[in-house]
């Protein structure tokens, strides 16, 4: 006969199921960034990231706080990660009907793995250590491929509304296709191994669950079994989606319980409890136990070698790229707050958060723009859109620092790359045809119309009120080459007050001098 849930269980999963819902929602573009950066607030490693970057610590530690006082159940409740493995696991098992086994734990390897990534996160590479940290992981998978697929689904739907009479439509979205397939592989490996094994993944390669794991063995509040009422059925273990339960040896593995409550609820005799107390069953082992000298030094070269690996992560990066030559003629342009783009570089785990809360999609995740290293990181894609001046949607949704928060006033005058003219593609220029479509649509004036020997207006750019906004250069009709040109800046600067003058007075050459007005603009 089927058990219901334990109390604790379902609560664990209707939370678990509004928070990933809720996580869903900030990626897929349905909330404000305000609401995306709180949610995301919450996830451990942006957490540790923003701790180092900047010193904020306050939502880090009261997570960690609650996991050290109530045990691991942020794996199973707060991490959607989690909650996507365990609804494949669900439904994994429903399928084949096979029931789990106790299976002993890898911790050389899950020690290895935590050893790299927190020698990455200390090491000013972060995004190397996001490759296995499970909101990176997560945010990636929503933003750059599920976002993707529900908006094909909605412009079909849109279609067949249309064909039915109705004016509905959907605007158009660029698709990363790269970015989806590298999104969407991990995400599939994954969860294929949650279908088949549980919980494989949290308790080997995920850093988190490292951290989480070593804490639930001293949390007050845990998952308990007690020896004594143990028949050794083995109810508890064929439920047990982290296989840490040895109902043989009446022994459970609390490193890798992820306090996920089923077992509680499938123990014919009560054996297993949640609460204060302590244990009377064994600890099970957590690998084949080997206390001899070898099993020491293997443990510690592996340390030792996940630290040197992450040593030459950043020169093998930008070595790489060298090696393939240019892939892109110009320096990419960050979102506004990057600061330097060794500091961006060092604390962006390439979540896609920021791409998400942008308006104007002009934010999109680089694949090879910042080479080996800045993979997933959010570049100014001038071809999609442009950075629209009274937004700062993107500082308001970074979780980690990587865009340093600031006001709408000082983001302004962010520099985030420079303009420059290309005069053989401006059609001013080759074609003597009327234009300035990129001084109407310059926020801070930085781009003038000035008179020239043709008595056509050209456009002249002031390097120091350019914010590197890019409108100038979405809006230019040259084709199929752009006449203007954004470079982005290695070191983001600090712009002069802006001033929206279309016509220049400076010089003898002035449009007004010339006989052309600002009310005879020519458009």
């Amino acid at each position: 006969m089927k058990r219901r849930l334990h109390p604790l269980a379902i609560v664990r999963i209707a939370v678990s199921t509004l928070f990933t819902t809720m996580f869903a929602a900030a990626f897929l573009g349905l909330g404000g960034a305000a609401p995306a950066r709180a949610i995301a607030s919450l996830q451990l490693f942006p957490g540790a990231i923003r701790l180092i970057g900047t010193g904020a610590a306050t939502v880090f530690l009261v997570t960690l706080g609650v996991s050290t006082l109530f045990g691991r159940v942020y794996c199973s409740t707060f991490c959607p990660l989690g909650a996507m493995q365990d609804a494949t696991a669900a439904l994994g098992r429903k399928r084949s009907g096979a029931p789990y086994s106790y299976a002993r734990g890898r911790p050389l390897l899950k020690a290895a793995v935590f050893a790299a990534a927190a020698a990455a996160l200390t090491l000013g590479a972060g995004s190397y250590a996001a490759f296995v940290d499970p909101y990176s992981l997560s945010g990636r998978f929503f933003q750059y491929a599920a976002r993707p697929a529900a908006r094909a689904l909605a412009s079909l739907a849109a279609w067949l509304a249309r064909a039915a009479g109705s004016r509905w439509r959907i605007g158009d979205e660029p698709i990363v296709a790269a970015a989806a397939l590298a999104a969407t592989v991990p995400i599939v490996l994954v969860l294929a191994a949650a279908a088949l094994r549980g919980r494989p993944f949290c308790n080997t390669l995920c850093p988190v669950g490292a951290v989480l794991g070593a804490l639930n063995r001293v949390a007050p509040l845990r998952v308990r079994l007690d020896a004594g009422k143990c028949t050794s059925c083995g109810a508890c273990a064929r439920v047990c989606k982290a296989r840490c339960i040895d109902a043989e040896h009446k022994a459970l593995d609390e490193d890798r319980c992820v306090s996920c409550f089923t077992c509680l609820s499938a123990c014919p005799t009560g054996a297993l409890s949640y609460g204060a107390g302590k244990p009377t069953g064994r600890r099970a082992p957590r690998g084949p136990i080997d206390t001899s000298r070898r099993s020491f030094l293997a443990k510690a070269a592996a340390g030792g070698a996940a630290t040197a690996i992450a040593l030459v992560l950043r020169p093998i990066s930008s070595s790489a790229e060298a090696a393939i030559g240019p892939i892109a003629p110009l320096a990419p342009a960050a979102p506004p707050g990057a600061g330097s783009m060794e500091r961006f570089l060092s604390t962006c785990v390439g979540c896609g958060l920021c791409a998400a809360s942008c308006p104007s999609r002009v934010i999109q995740p680089s694949i090879s723009r910042y080479g080996l290293r800045g993979l997933f990181a959010p570049f100014l894609d001038y071809d999609v859109s442009y950075c629209q001046y009274e937004c700062s949607a993107c500082l308001d949704a970074c979780p980690t620092g990587a865009l340093r928060g600031m006001g709408l006033p000082d983001k302004k005058l962010v520099q985030m790359g420079t303009a420059a003219l290309v005069r053989e593609k401006c059609i001013v220029i080759t074609d003597k045809t009327a234009c300035g479509a990129c001084a109407e649509h310059c926020p801070t004036g930085a781009v003038r119309m000035r008179a020239s020997p043709s008595g056509i207006p050209e456009p002249v750019f002031d390097e120091a009120i350019c914010i590197g906004c890019g409108a100038c250069h979405h809006i230019c009709p040259a084709e199929p080459i752009k006449a203007i040109t954004v470079t982005g800046k290695s070191i983001q600067g600090t712009a002069s007050a802006p001033t929206k003058n279309l016509f220049s007075a400076n010089g003898p050459d002035s449009a007004v001098g010339s006989g052309t007005a600002p009310d005879d603009f020519p458009f």
